[in-house]
């Protein structure tokens, strides 16, 4: 095969700072677009973003990254880029889930993120 082909779906869930609620629902759909961006610039696809006020769940379409190098980058620019925004006292937890899915999953976790 000449090319490399890569096609591998995660279903990603990290939490802020001891569950607090941290993130501000008027400024929720602006940081999911940001995300966005953060996961394009990886050389990766956001499928769907979303989550509650203590919590984000993302599915992912992986590039040639790995997923701590990602989560680490999706981490780090939001809470510089969340405090920029005003919203100084902001932190994630260090730790995340990360499950693969198949193709076959992708609507059901679309579904269940979105909800």
């Amino acid at each position: 095969m000449p090319q490399s082909v890569i096609k591998v779906l995660v279903h990603i869930v990290f939490s802020t700072k001891d569950r607090i609620d941290l993130i501000d629902p008027a400024i929720e759909a602006e940081l999911y677009k940001y995300i966005h961006g953060i996961v394009k610039n990886n050389g990766s696809r956001l499928i769907i973003g979303n989550g509650a006020a203590n919590h984000s769940h993302l599915l992912v379409s992986l590039g040639k990254i790995d997923i701590p190098t990602l989560i680490g980058d999706i981490k780090r620019s939001t809470s510089v880029w969340l405090k920029k925004k005003g919203y100084g006292k902001f932190y994630w937890q260090k730790g995340y889930g990360a499950f693969s899915i198949g193709q076959s999953q992708v609507e059901d976790v679309s579904r269940y993120i979105r909800g």
